[in-house]
């Protein structure tokens, strides 16, 4: 998904979706279903996005690493497999997955989102 000009002040992960950021509806998903912990990694606008995460209700659930140099999917994991400590899960947010919300997240209702049947992770 090409953003830009949006993309040049705001990270893609921050831009709003019915309102609310990208990540937050990511962030919503992934905590509702369960998981306890996510890693995130910066590049990009990195400290907008530190800071959005020291705002959010989930800012005890989150832990931030930062690439200088983007590794990819597999090199983010890849760098980061002591954080998993042997556990055989990793989710990796694509931005496609917003398209599966049923309908918008706003702040009050994070806690307890609508998701399609047809989503998974």
């Amino acid at each position: 998904m090409r953003l830009r000009p949006l993309t040049l002040t705001t990270p893609k992960c921050l831009i709003p979706i019915y309102g609310v950021p990208l990540l937050d509806h990511w962030l919503a998903m992934l905590l509702a279903s369960g998981i306890e912990r996510v890693l995130i990694n910066t590049h990009h606008l990195a400290d907008a996005v530190r800071r959005h995460v020291r705002q959010s209700s989930w800012q005890d659930r989150i832990d931030l690493v930062h690439e200088q140099e983007l590794l990819g999917t597999g090199g983010t994991i890849l760098a980061n497999r002591d954080y998993f400590g042997g556990r055989d899960a990793a989710v990796h947010a694509q931005t496609h997955l917003v398209k599966k919300i049923r309908r918008p997240v706003t702040t009050q209702q994070s806690s307890r989102v609508t998701e399609s049947p047809s989503a998974s992770f």
